[in-house]
């Protein structure tokens, strides 16, 4: 046989190896179930508790402040207490953006609005004995 055959006959055969690695994953990756993570569940959150979120971090009290932030939160905010929102200014959360991120973690979506200014805004909520607290804001 020559060099030329070999060299054939040698990629033929590394060809048919490759195909047939290539079927048994095909094959045998339907017979093995991958698990989806399961999605991240806490307990939902309510118009009125989204409500009570908002009306807490707009008192100028800080003990009601205070009530409504986690205990992280709750610890720097009392460090240096000033308002959350600035007076005039309202806070409106929109329960149905309510979203769990995390095993003890969630976001809620709305808008604070100052005068004629408009901002969108999210808080970051920890679930602490049972109930939502805000951790932190963003605006956008």
């Amino acid at each position: 046989m020559t060099v030329r055959w070999r060299g054939i006959l040698l990629g033929v055969g590394i060809g048919v190896l490759l195909v047939g690695a290539a079927a048994a994953v095909l094959w045998f990756g339907g017979f093995f179930e991958t698990e989806e993570p399961a999605a991240p569940t806490g307990p939902d959150l309510s118009q009125p508790e989204a409500d009570r979120l908002a009306a807490g971090l707009a008192d100028p009290d800080p003990a009601q402040v205070t009530s409504v932030l986690s205990e992280e939160a709750a610890a720097a905010f009392l460090e240096a207490p000033a308002p959350v929102i600035p007076p005039g200014a309202s806070l409106e959360l929109d329960a149905s953006t309510f979203t769990v991120t995390g095993e003890e973690d969630a976001v809620v979506g709305g808008t604070l609005t100052t005068g004629a200014e408009v901002t969108d805004i999210a808080l970051l909520l920890a679930l602490e004995d049972g109930e939502w607290h805000v951790l932190t804001s963003m605006t956008a």
